[in-house]
């Protein structure tokens, strides 16, 4: 669930900086899940690469001496989506764990 919530967490905050520009423009984190031996996820953050996509605007306040503007590389349709399914994930896997608790309350029941 952890990793469910590191996933959305990546998402909102590369939305939130996808309007930023220039020298101060947001940095693009991704976040990368594996499988662990023990059976769960582990999930790692790091910075996009390439971070930066530059387009040629001159009048930006951000544009270095060649006109040239930096803005994170964050495609918020694909963010979004992202969102979405690490939301439904976590939904999924409270459900899983709300259904355990429920069956194992009934067995107690049966055998008590």
């Amino acid at each position: 669930m952890r990793a469910g919530m590191a996933r959305l967490d990546v998402a909102a905050r590369n939305i939130a900086g996808a309007a930023t520009s220039g020298d101060e423009a947001y940095r693009p984190i991704t976040a990368v899940q594996e499988s662990t031996a023990e059976g769960g996820v582990r999930t790692s953050l790091s910075e996009r690469s390439p971070a930066f996509t530059s387009y040629y605007d001159p009048e930006l306040s951000g544009a270095d001496a060649n006109g040239m503007v930096n803005f994170p590389n964050v495609d918020t349709t694909s963010e979004l989506i992202d969102g979405m399914q690490a939301s439904l994930t976590y939904k999924a896997n409270a459900s899983v764990l709300r259904t355990a608790g429920d069956m194992a309350g009934t067995l107690f029941d049966i055998l008590g």
